[in-house]
């Protein structure tokens, strides 16, 4: 091997080692790409489960005021039903008082 061959596999190995590099340096800009993407994406999801979180806690607040709203509706018709049978037991009374003549008609 004489200086010019060694010249040669000199620039070679020189021209290789600067392919290899820049390979090397868009190999990095891909993986930092790579590590935006997913960390935009972990940022994503960690808002869709706020917002899952959210409407969970919005569902579980509804589905309550419903459950209070059935319970005051199911008190409210067992006083009417105790209102309405004190009525008619009054009215009963009131009728074996004076009867049923005429001018005590009553529609309901």
């Amino acid at each position: 091997m004489n200086q010019d061959d060694f010249e040669i596999y000199a620039q070679r190995l020189a021209a290789t080692q600067e392919k290899f590099l820049d390979g090397l340096c868009r190999m990095i800009d891909v993986m930092e790409g790579l590590t935006d993407q997913l960390k935009g994406f972990r940022e994503y999801l960690q808002s869709w489960g706020d917002f899952l979180e959210a409407h969970h806690n919005t569902s579980k607040a509804l589905i309550e005021s419903h459950q209070s709203v059935l319970k005051a509706f199911a008190d409210s018709s067992v006083e009417i039903s105790e209102n309405t049978a004190h009525v008619k037991k009054l009215i009963s009374k009131v009728e074996s008082y004076f009867g049923t003549e005429a001018g005590l008609d009553y529609d309901n």
